[in-house]
């Protein structure tokens, strides 16, 4: 538990200085309405769920079918007026 506490406290005085810093926003991030947090906030969880859909897809195998392929386009039945 010690460990985890050390690594924790060693953490947020890494990034401490990065928190206090200025920001190099072009526009003042104080100012923002609801709105904008809102449309912000769902661009930033679209963009990171198309970026976890192609991860799992990258990593993931879609196994090969077994058995005949019985998609009609490619295997037509048969024409019964025939």
């Amino acid at each position: 538990m010690n460990k985890i506490l050390a690594i924790v406290l060693t953490i947020i005085a890494l990034i401490a200085p990065a928190l206090a810093a200025p920001s190099f926003l072009p526009f003042d991030v104080t100012s923002f309405g609801t709105r904008e947090w809102l449309l912000y906030g769902s661009v930033a969880l679209l963009v990171i769920g198309i970026v976890a859909k192609i991860v799992r897809d990258h990593t993931e195998r879609a196994a090969t079918p077994q058995g005949p392929d019985l998609r009609w386009w490619k295997n037509p039945p048969p024409n019964p007026q025939s």
